[in-house]
C-alpha cells in the first residue's frame, strides 16, 4: 500500500509506500524525511493509493495474444460440453445451435475421409531403382 504526501519545502506529491516499515523519502527538490507509519502526523493531509500494484513484467505481445486466444479455445470448449451435457435443458434456440455445430463437424469429417478414400496417396514404384 502506498501513501501520497505533499513535500513539506516545495508542495510536490510524494508517492511512496508505508508497509516497508520506516523509510526516507527524498523529493526531486532535495528535501528529505523519514516517514515513519506508526506516527500519526504522517497521515496529516495524506491519501491512501492502494489501487497501485506492482506490475508484472512485460511479456511480448505475441504471447500474449496466443496466451489469450488459448484461453479463449478452452474456454469455449468447455462451454460447449456443457451445453452438450444439458442439451434437453436448453431452450430452442441454444439447441438448434448445438445441432449446428454437431451436423458440421460431422460433415466436415465426413468430407475429408471421402476426399482421402477417393484420392489416395501415390505409392512410390517398388521397382524402380
Amino acid at each position: 500500500m502506498h501513501i501520497v504526501k505533499r513535500c513539506p519545502a516545495c508542495g510536490k506529491n510524494l508517492r511512496f509506500p508505508v508497509d516497508k516499515g520506516k523509510i526516507r523519502v527524498t523529493c526531486v527538490c532535495g528535501n528529505a524525511f523519514t516517514a515513519d507509519p506508526d506516527d500519526p502526523r504522517l497521515f496529516d493531509g495524506a491519501a491512501f493509493d492502494m489501487g497501485a500494484q506492482k506490475k508484472p513484467a512485460s511479456r511480448p505481445a505475441a504471447s500474449v495474444r496466443v496466451r489469450a486466444l488459448g484461453d479463449a479455445v478452452i474456454q469455449g470448449l468447455y462451454s460447449f460440453t456443457y451445453r452438450v451435457q444439458n442439451f434437453r435443458l436448453l431452450p430452442t434456440r441454444e439447441k438448434a445451435q448445438v445441432l449446428l455445430v454437431v451436423v458440421s463437424v460431422a460433415a466436415l469429417v465426413a468430407a475429408v475421409l471421402i476426399y482421402f478414400l477417393v484420392n489416395p496417396a501415390p505409392r512410390p514404384n517398388s521397382s524402380v531403382i
